[in-house]
């Protein structure tokens, strides 16, 4: 209900791809309604909160990535 709200702050969205407890879906509705700057990343590996597990450097870089840019545009 509120994400639409966030613009234009930056948002970052990871999708588990094999969470058992939220489904996939709702990743790509709140990406929907996410206005500009937004991110999905996907880690089709992973599990409901291990993206950071799954691949540690990939999710490392994609955070700092995110944030740098999303602190650039300040």
């Amino acid at each position: 209900d509120h994400i639409g709200r966030l613009a234009p702050r930056p948002v970052l969205l990871m999708r588990a791809g094999r969470d058992t407890w939220v489904p996939a879906f709702n990743a790509d509705r709140l990406f929907a309604a996410a206005g500009e700057p937004k991110e999905l990343w996907d880690s089709p590996n992973a599990e409901h909160s291990e993206v950071s597990r799954d691949d540690a450097a990939a999710y490392e870089r994609k955070v700092v990535d995110f944030f740098d840019r999303a602190l650039r545009q300040r």
